[in-house]
């Protein structure tokens, strides 16, 4: 039994140790990361500062060391991305792998640029309740009117609030400096609502008689053409129908002709009673209406026709 409990704990203790190494890095990946780190060093020395964040970021990825971080540190601080130097020293501070030299040169590096952060604190309007960004970096509702840290160099403050212009505003900002910045939304104006045009005509007048009777007359003729048109298309597409269909059974692929010959056919109908209508009436108007002197004003009449409607559109 004792044997067994023995032979059992061997073999866990064996599985925690492979799980534990197949965890690591590889052999490989620790290779790869240390010249990683030696390009990011020759790219730092020919001033290729992104090549070398590059080269740093990228081993770290493969093996995670504190001298990865101290340079990638580093280069960020030389790119004047304060904020971002600083997180990788206190990841460095509070790593297990990192000497006593490496955690105190962090946690000196971190005192340093942080006496060197700027900070911008952004005001808004009481009762605001949009959104503001600062980069692009959405800024907390609880972070109003409270100094933010951000990076030296010009910083993008934008703002979006319903009923209000979009807002945005360049702010520099230099090492160590505080700055507020205060929203001023300007309210969008209100829309206006389209004014009506109406065309008033006298009836009980001569005038106003006749003006209606052209206008009717001229509906009447549009609706006459509209029918027409669309009736000589709706017989266009019945021929094509009865080339296709055997018996008056169409297939499925035929229900678009099917449907757009029976658009052109109410449509025309519709034309042909608009156009009955307004000659009738027109014709009625005219000739029965008292003849007086033609004025000097005469009235400019357009018919207006387009798919599925007749107008008109004119100046009296």
């Amino acid at each position: 039994m004792k044997c067994s409990l023995s032979l059992l704990a061997l073999c866990a203790c064996a599985t925690l140790a492979s799980s534990a190494a197949w965890a690591g890095p590889s052999r490989a990946d620790i290779v790869e990361a240390r010249k990683l780190v030696y390009q990011g060093q020759k790219a730092e020395k020919a001033n290729s500062w992104q090549d070398a964040r590059t080269a740093y970021d990228q081993s770290i990825q493969r093996n995670d060391t504190p001298l990865a971080r101290i340079r990638l540190a580093h280069v960020e601080e030389h790119l004047g991305h304060l904020l971002e130097a600083v997180e990788q020293y206190r990841v460095v501070a509070g790593l297990k792998t990192a000497t006593y030299v490496q955690k105190y040169q962090a946690k000196t590096a971190i005192k340093r640029i942080e006496a060197r952060i700027p900070r911008l604190t952004v005001e808004v309007p009481p009762g605001f309740s949009g959104s503001v960004r600062i980069d692009d970096n959405d800024l907390p509702a609880s972070s109003y009117g409270t100094a933010i840290e951000v990076n030296p160099g010009t910083r993008i403050v934008t703002a979006r609030a319903a009923g209000f212009r979009p807002f945005e505003r360049s702010v520099v900002m230099a090492e160590a400096s505080q700055q507020t910045l205060s929203l001023e939304l300007e309210a969008m104006p209100a829309r206006a609502p389209a004014a009506a045009h109406h065309v008033e005509a006298d009836s009980s007048s001569s005038s106003g008689r006749k003006t209606w009777g052209y206008l009717t007359v001229v509906v009447g003729g549009a609706g006459v053409v509209v029918g027409t048109a669309f009736g000589l298309a709706a017989r266009s597409t019945r021929h094509e129908l009865d080339g296709e269909c055997l018996n008056n059974i169409c297939s499925e692929s035929q229900r678009s002709t099917y449907d757009r010959g029976k658009m052109q056919a109410d449509v025309s109908t519709v034309g042909f009673v608009v156009g009955a209508v307004g000659l009738g009436v027109g014709s009625y108007l005219l000739l029965t209406g008292p003849s007086e002197p033609e004025k000097q004003s005469r009235a400019h009449v357009a018919p207006l026709v387009g798919l599925g409607r007749v107008g008109l559109e004119g100046r009296f």
